[in-house]
């Protein structure tokens, strides 16, 4: 199960069903539907496990802090950065996440 002060401390985490935080060695995390966003100092480990729960099996949660807001979503893996990129811009996103990397491509 994830801890919230880690979540917190990389400014993010994306979560398997099981509220267990994920890490690959390549691809990229793009989100399928924001489900929230709230004040950063607003989440808890408690919304995070109700949000967990509403999720379709085999889903992941994204969760990304950035200016004192706490963006969740249900987020998908592609290996591919070119459709990780377009899925992004269809679906109005600001940024993908480069697993290699360790960091955010802008939309």
């Amino acid at each position: 199960m994830f801890k919230l002060k880690n979540v917190k401390l990389n400014n993010g985490a994306t979560l398997n069903k099981q509220g267990e935080s994920l890490s690959y060695v390549n691809g990229y995390q793009v989100s399928v539907k924001d489900l929230e966003i709230i004040p950063a100092y607003k989440l808890t480990k408690k919304h995070l496990i109700d949000m967990l729960k509403k999720l379709p099996v085999g889903a992941n949660l994204g969760v990304w802090i950035d200016k004192g807001k706490a963006y969740i979503d249900h987020s998908v893996r592609f290996t591919n950065k070119r459709q990780a990129l377009e899925y992004g811009k269809a679906h109005n996103q600001i940024s993908i996440w480069n697993w290699k990397a360790g960091e955010a491509i802008a939309c």
